[in-house]
C-alpha cells in the first residue's frame, strides 16, 4: 500500500484517527479504505471504543470516504483552525 495513517490515544478508549495520506496513484482504488479499517482493527485490538477525527472542508474526498465508513458528525472536540469537521465512530462498546 502506498500510504500512511496513525491513530493517536487521546484519553482512555479513545484515540484520534491522525496524518491519513494515499498517493495519488492508488486514489480511487480503495486504498484510503483499507487503510482507516486497518488503523480501526488495530485500535480496536488495544481496547478504543471510539475513533474520532478532523477533516478540512476542502478535503471533499476525505470527508465522503469517512461518512461512508460510518464517521458521523459529533460535538467539537479541536480547537484547531482545520478542524471544520469533527467526526467520530463507535468502534466498540465502552466498558
Amino acid at each position: 500500500m502506498r500510504g500512511c495513517g496513525g491513530a493517536k490515544v487521546v484519553e482512555p478508549g479513545i484515540a484520534e484517527l491522525t496524518r491519513v495520506f494515499v498517493d495519488d496513484s492508488v486514489r480511487g482504488l480503495g486504498a484510503g479504505k483499507a487503510l482507516v479499517r486497518e488503523i480501526e482493527t488495530l485500535s480496536a485490538r488495544r481496547g478504543v471504543h471510539t475513533l474520532r477525527l478532523t477533516v478540512r472542508d476542502d478535503l471533499a474526498e476525505a470527508h465522503r470516504l469517512y461518512r461512508r465508513l460510518g464517521y458521523t458528525p459529533v460535538r467539537p472536540f479541536s480547537t484547531s483552525p482545520y478542524a471544520d469537521n469533527q467526526l467520530a465512530k463507535v468502534l466498540l462498546e465502552a466498558r
